[in-house]
C-alpha cells in the first residue's frame, strides 16, 4: 500500500483548463495543480526554500514536481499535445494567508548588554538581539559572518518574522524578503527606543542600501 502524499498549497485553482496547439493535438498530457504552482513559483525567482514552505513540501518533493511539470509541458510543446489541468491523486487546498503582526523580532547591535546601541550594518554586526514580543525573552547571537544570507537563513531558523536594520546590502535584503522576513527601518540608537518604536506601529519598510564596502 503506497503511502499518502501531504496535501500541497497551490495559490489558485486551474482544474479544469485544457489548453490546445492549433493543429489537432497529438495526443494529451495531463498536468496536476500541484505542478503548475511549481512550475510558477519557479518562474518567480524564489530561493527554493522559499517555493518548498509556500507549497508545504520538502525540497526532495519540490524538485520532483517541478522536473515532472517541466518533462510534461516540453513533450505538449515539442509533440503538439493538448494539456489539461487536473486534481490529481492528493488533496490540494489553497493557499491561506497567514502575514500577522511579528512576535519574534531581530536587530542588529553592537554589544550583547541588555540595551545595546543598534549597529549600523546588518552584514557586518557582531550580535543579534532576538526578541519575543509575547514572552518577553530576549537572546544575543553571534553568526558565523561567511555570508550575509546565511545570517538571514540563521535568523529564519530562529522564528525570526521582522528585521530592523540601519544599514543592508541589497543581497541580504533579498534573501530576507523571499524567505518571509519583513525588513524594517531601526527608528532609535539603542535596542530599547528601536523596540518600542516597532511596537507603537512606527516602523516602516527598509528601502534604502547600506555604504559599506563589500568587497569581491
Amino acid at each position: 500500500m503506497s503511502r499518502p502524499k501531504n496535501c500541497r498549497f497551490v495559490d489558485r485553482n486551474f482544474i479544469g483548463a485544457r489548453f490546445l496547439p492549433d493543429s489537432t493535438p497529438n495526443g494529451d498530457i495531463v498536468v496536476t495543480a500541484d505542478e503548475v504552482e511549481a512550475l510558477k513559483l519557479s518562474g518567480e525567482d524564489l530561493l527554493q526554500i522559499k517555493a518548498c514552505r509556500m507549497m508545504g513540501v520538502s525540497r526532495t518533493t519540490y524538485a520532483r514536481i517541478l522536473t515532472s511539470a517541466c518533462k510534461k509541458v516540453a513533450d505538449a510543446l515539442v509533440n503538439q499535445k493538448a494539456i489539461t489541468l487536473a486534481e490529481g491523486h492528493h488533496n490540494i487546498r489553497k493557499m491561506q494567508e497567514t502575514e500577522k503582526m511579528a512576535k519574534i523580532i531581530a536587530v542588529p547591535v553592537e554589544q550583547d548588554t541588555s540595551n545595546p546601541t543598534v549597529s549600523g550594518h546588518f552584514g557586518k554586526s557582531p550580535f543579534f538581539a532576538v526578541l519575543d514580543l509575547e514572552s518577553g525573552k530576549k537572546e544575543f547571537h553571534s553568526f558565523d559572518h561567511g555570508g550575509c544570507g546565511d545570517i538571514a537563513f540563521s535568523l529564519e531558523k530562529l522564528g525570526v518574522k521582522a528585521v530592523l536594520v540601519k544599514g543592508i546590502g541589497q543581497r541580504p535584503k533579498s534573501v530576507l524578503d523571499q524567505l518571509g522576513i519583513a525588513v524594517l527601518l531601526a527608528q532609535g540608537e539603542d535596542l530599547e527606543q528601536v523596540v518600542e518604536s516597532f511596537k507603537k506601529g512606527s516602523s516602516v519598510n527598509f528601502e534604502g542600501s547600506c555604504n559599506h564596502d563589500h568587497g569581491n
